[in-house]
């Protein structure tokens, strides 16, 4: 799934949740509760780094770098629509 096509099925999840009077409010909420959704991903992805130990002994940092890549390009789609 693109970034783009993300940020619209969030969009869409949370805009069915909103009960305003006024479209404007109903899309101006539901972009906001998706953001918050992604910057909760944002932050579990950045606190679960992890030591990685490979088959002969050594040790290795694994970093989130393309999910939090994915994310935060989302993000920017969402504030697009």
């Amino acid at each position: 799934m693109t970034p783009k096509e993300q940020a619209e099925e969030l969009y869409n999840v949370y805009f069915k949740f909103c009960n305003e009077l006024s479209h404007d409010k109903n899309k101006t909420s539901a972009k906001l509760m998706a953001l918050a959704c992604v910057d909760e991903i944002l932050e579990v992805a950045e606190k679960s780094t992890e030591q990685i130990k490979y088959d002969d002994g050594t040790y290795a940092r694994e970093y989130r770098e393309i999910p939090n890549r994915y994310w935060n390009e989302v993000k920017q789609e969402i504030n697009k629509l």
